[in-house]
């Protein structure tokens, strides 16, 4: 607000007319009749979820090992882009303690995907393999067998890995997350399900 009055008034300055349209207005910090608050958990935020709809939520993300399925790294935002939760989960993988060795893949599905994120995770010395597109349900049984042409030219960082996607090995790799950080996720909803549904018989029974 402030640089915008300013840029008008030393336009106005310059040229000794008036610049066209309106002139800003400080944004009302007071409420609007229309505005809603979340008086059960005011931090939460509108996101957008899988099946449609909306919902109050939070972010949660979880970084899982593949071998160990141990959560090496989790945090929660009130940001519903997944896109930018990758950088901050490199840096808790980077900040492990000694003993916990740093990943050498990242697997991700594509609503992680970005241009940026895969030079996040290169400068991080860990390779992605990050979903660029959603996949066919039932892809021609052939493909499973077939092994893309090698690159024959220099390649920025997205188009190998978009090849590395399409060979057995990359494939096989990805595979892992579907039964790596899912199962992990489900397990966390269904222990929070219960914590709720049992502070829900305790208020319950206060309540009586």
């Amino acid at each position: 607000m402030a640089r915008s009055s300013a840029t008008r008034a030393a336009k106005k300055a310059k040229t000794g007319k008036k610049p066209g349209g309106r002139e800003p207005k400080a944004p009302d910090a007071t409420p609007r009749a229309a505005d809603q608050v979340n008086l059960t958990d005011e931090e939460s935020r509108i996101m957008k979820v899988t099946g449609g709809g909306f919902e109050q939520s939070y972010n949660a993300q979880a970084a899982v090992d593949t071998e160990t399925m141990l959560v090496l790294a989790a945090h929660m935002t009130q940001a519903g882009n997944d896109k930018a939760q990758v950088e901050p989960m490199v840096a808790q993988l980077q900040a492990l303690p000694e003993g916990l060795n740093s990943p050498q893949q990242l697997l991700a599905d594509t609503g992680f995907f970005s241009g940026r994120n895969v030079e996040i995770c290169k400068a991080a010395q860990i390779t992605p393999l990050i979903a660029v597109g959603r996949d066919e349900h039932h892809p021609d049984w052939r493909e499973r067998f077939e092994e893309p042409a090698p690159l024959t030219e220099p390649a920025c960082h997205v188009e190998q890995m978009r090849h590395a996607l399409k060979t057995k090995p990359g494939r096989a790799t990805y595979a892992l997350k579907k039964q790596t950080v899912e199962p992990v996720v489900l397990s966390m909803t269904l222990e929070q399900l219960k914590a709720q549904r049992e502070a829900l018989q305790a208020a319950r029974f206060n309540g009586a």
